[in-house]
Formats: C-alpha cells, sequence, structure tokens
C-alpha cells in the first residue's frame, strides 16, 4: 500500500500524541460503499496514520451488511441515518466518557454521521473531552475558523447526500409498483421472491404455499376469536413459527390481517396495482376483518397511573375487575367497560 501523504490530507498531530490511544471508527452501510471504501480500505488508511503517528489504537467497526462484528465490542450495527441505534458508535461514546482514548480517527466524517447536527453534537461533545477528531483522507482542522467551515460544509453535503440517495429508492420502489412488481425488500410473510430477469437482479414475489396455509389459518381464527393475541397464541400451539423460528407475536399477526397484499394488492403510498396471483383472502373475508379490527378497542399502553381504573367485564367467560389490561387474562378475549358489554 501506498503511505500516506499527510500533506494532502489530514495534519499529523506531532510528538505530543506519540504512545496516546486512537479510537478508529469504521462503518459502511451500503453494498456500494464495500465496492470503493469498504472497512479494509478504512482500516489501512486509519492505522498507516496511527503508524506515522505512534498512536496506539482501539478498533470500533460497524458493518450491517453481514453483521460483523468489532473484535472489541460485539454489537450488532445499523445505517448512519441516526446515531442512537448504533451501539458501536454509541459505545465509542461512552469509552469517550471513560478516557479511553485521546484521538478518534475515521476515513471520512460521514462515516460517523450523515446528519449535519449529529456530527456537530459529535464534534462537541468530543471536544469537551479534549478528544481531537481526524479525518485521515479530509484536508481540515476542525480547531480553526476555516476548517470549522469546511466542517460544516461536509456534514451537510453528507446529509444532502442521505437524502438523495433515499429520494432516489423510494422513487425505483414506485417504479416498480407501477409495473406491478413488488416494490423491493423482504418479501411478506406468505411469499418468496423469484427472479424474473436472469442477470439483470429483477425480482418479483408468488405465493409460498407453507406459509399460505398460515396466513388462511391465522385469518380463519382471527375471525373466529375477534382477538389478535389469542390468534398469535393458537398458532403457537398448533406448532406454527416464523420464517425465522420464532413464536407469533401480536405484531406479525396483525400485519398479515392488515396487508393489502394478502387480497392481491401491490400498494406503494397512494398507488395501487391488483396482482391477482398474489391473492390469499378473498376481498369478502378481507374486508370482514377490517370490520372487526375498526370495532375493537384500540390497544393502549399507557404507562402505569396514567390511567383511571375502571370495571371491566369480559363477554365470553364473563371475568370482571378492575385494571389497565385490555385483554382477559383468563381466556384471551377483549375487556369492555361494564356499560359498554353488549
Amino acid at each position: 500500500m501506498k503511505p500516506l501523504d499527510h500533506s494532502e490530507h489530514s495534519p499529523i498531530l506531532g510528538s505530543q500524541w506519540s504512545n496516546k490511544t486512537a479510537a478508529v471508527y469504521r462503518r459502511v452501510s451500503t453494498e456500494e460503499q464495500t465496492k470503493g471504501a469498504g472497512l479494509e480500505v478504512q482500516k489501512e488508511r486509519c492505522l498507516e496514520y496511527c503508524k506515522q503517528n505512534r498512536l496506539r489504537h482501539r478498533d470500533y467497526c460497524e458493518n450491517p451488511l453481514t453483521h460483523e462484528q468489532c473484535p472489541l465490542k460485539k454489537r450488532r450495527c445499523t445505517s448512519g441515518a441516526s446515531i442512537d441505534d448504533r451501539e458501536v458508535l454509541q459505545q465509542l461514546l461512552n469509552d469517550a466518557n471513560l478516557g479511553k482514548f485521546q484521538v478518534v480517527l475515521v476515513h471520512r466524517m460521514d462515516r460517523l454521521a450523515r446528519s449535519s447536527r449529529d456530527l456537530q453534537d459529535i464534534y462537541c461533545h468530543f471536544k469537551e473531552l479534549g478528544i481531537s477528531l481526524v479525518s485521515v483522507t479530509e484536508p481540515f482542522d476542525a480547531t480553526t475558523l476555516e476548517g470549522k467551515l469546511m466542517f460544516d460544509m461536509v456534514g451537510s453535503l453528507a446529509e444532502w447526500e442521505r437524502g438523495v440517495i433515499k429520494q432516489r429508492t423510494m422513487a425505483g420502489m414506485r417504479k416498480r409498483v407501477e409495473k406491478g412488481r413488488w416494490k423491493g425488500g423482504p418479501p411478506p410473510y406468505g411469499y418468496r421472491k423469484v427472479i424474473i430477469e436472469p442477470g439483470e437482479g429483477g425480482t418479483d414475489l408468488e405465493p409460498n404455499p407453507a406459509e399460505k396455509a398460515v396466513v388462511l389459518r391465522c385469518v380463519e381464527l382471527f375471525i373466529e376469536t375477534h382477538n389478535i393475541s389469542y390468534t398469535a397464541r393458537t398458532l403457537n400451539t398448533e406448532g406454527h413459527r416464523t420464517r425465522k423460528g420464532k413464536e407469533f407475536a401480536y405484531a406479525q399477526v396483525k400485519g398479515i390481517l392488515t396487508g393489502t397484499i394478502y387480497r392481491g394488492v401491490l400498494k406503494f403510498g397512494d398507488l395501487e396495482v391488483v396482482r391477482e396471483d398474489l391473492q390469499m383472502v378473498d376481498d369478502d373475508i378481507y374486508y370482514q376483518v377490517q370490520g372487526i379490527l375498526a370495532s375493537m378497542p384500540k390497544r393502549k399502553r399507557e404507562k402505569k397511573g396514567e390511567r383511571e381504573l375502571e370495571q371491566a367485564k369480559c363477554q365470553t367467560c364473563g371475568f370482571g375487575g378492575k385494571g389497565w389490561e385490555s385483554y382477559c387474562p383468563v381466556c384471551g378475549n377483549c375487556l369492555y367497560p361494564v356499560d359498554k358489554v353488549y
């Protein structure tokens, strides 16, 4: 590898940093980034910088594509959209508070954050702790007025770039739905991906016979019980599992009951395209399910003490009492206030 010429990149920190510790933060979030500035490229650049400045280093690596783990902190990570959800970055910030390093090295500033505000917050946090933030490929020093201006510009450009990527992605998804194809991403439960254009990456959906039987059973149970939680428990008791091998929960069952794709409609925003070959549930049954859902009491999750306790009674088994739960602990059906039991 060709040695870095720091006259064209970030300035050398100086002999006062010899034998200090640097945190090397690396991240990729899309397949395209792994081709140009992947984790190994970022690591080589940062370690070369450490060698030239006689810095020890600690590695903080995020890779949501393969869920690769950092040798130091074995954490899962996500994209640069939000710093709150990136556990390795949060660990970096926590270790900074503990004084485990004096320098933070990144390949580019947008590896830290794609939001100008987030980038500024991270920089200010490090500055208060006396930690230097250095980009090994960008020629500016954030401690000067000129460098601070460039720092702000880099943050703004990163935020703009993320917005453009999101806009293009959404446009591409809408275009696929307009053509009557699946918008992309993991297929819904009950379906599987199929290649329709070999060599060009074109994909679509088709029903998965094994999962289709579970979808129909789910709808059947809900119509019988009018209860999502009870439907989920029954599916689990019967031995059915999600695609990941886990038990069905409230969210998965509700997703099946409300998904328009199960009545053969691809939807993206206000756009709807009919695909009869994907239909699993008849329209009459689908709208019957939506009617039942609309008539059910809303599932509330207020904190304890924020809602007055009221007398409630189960229509099915007669259980009654005061409490904040919306569902009967005996049979799993909905609890209704006594004055609304019918």
